[in-house]
């Protein structure tokens, strides 16, 4: 049976049908590529905000931890020194779960995530040594390594 042959309603049918199969099928295929586009535009605008996020809060929770060695320094009292280090303490952990989090984000060179986290576990290593200084009473001595310089200079009004 040809096409000229049929009903001109059986006609009418199947070109409907057939618009509206190719309708649907332009529609799957265009909100497939929607989708695939988006998830692209996603990973573009999200993974370097992610990494700027996490070297900010990296950088937030290193000068956190610098005010506490200097809030310890500057009381005098035992619970006002474990207060300080207990937040520092916080901090501190924060920063290495942010280097952890670069180290899985960053699309430089690994060995950049390697020497930040290098630096920072020496500068946690001369911070934790600080901290002994104030618990065995010469915070002047801990005020000195802190300072710019690393203790190259004294501050000043106090004795030697």
């Amino acid at each position: 049976m040809q096409l000229r042959d049929m009903k001109i309603s059986t006609q009418l049918r199947i070109g409907i049908g057939a618009t509206i199969l190719i309708v649907v099928c332009l529609g799957f295929l265009a909100w497939l590529q929607t989708h695939t586009l988006w998830q692209n535009t996603r990973w573009i605008y999200d993974h370097p905000l992610q990494v700027n996020r996490a070297i900010g809060m990296l950088e937030t929770d290193i000068m956190g931890m610098r005010v506490e060695i200097r809030d310890a320094i500057l009381t005098n009292n035992l619970k006002g020194v474990q207060t300080a280090r207990k937040r520092s303490a916080v901090h501190q952990a924060d920063a290495e779960r942010q280097i952890d989090f670069l180290f899985d984000r960053y699309l430089g060179p690994h060995s950049d995530i390697e020497d930040i986290q290098d630096s920072f576990r020496g500068w946690v290593s001369t911070r934790d040594s600080n901290w002994v200084l104030i618990y065995e009473g010469k915070p002047d001595i801990a005020l000195g390594r802190i300072l710019d310089g690393g203790g190259s200079r004294r501050p000043e009004g106090l004795a030697d």
